[in-house]
């Protein structure tokens, strides 16, 4: 479940039928977009 600035939670099979891309897909995407904040805070925390 994903939650959106509305706080309604989509399901990954939902955000990809808006999108027109596969759940799996969808899921991807959140592992990567996750990963580079991650980064992100590290960086910001070496600092």
């Amino acid at each position: 479940m994903v939650w959106n600035e509305h706080s309604e939670g989509m399901t990954l099979e939902e955000i990809g039928q808006h999108l027109g891309i596969t759940k799996e897909r969808v899921r991807q995407l959140n592992v990567r977009a996750l990963n580079k904040l991650q980064a992100i805070a590290r960086e910001q925390n070496l600092d």
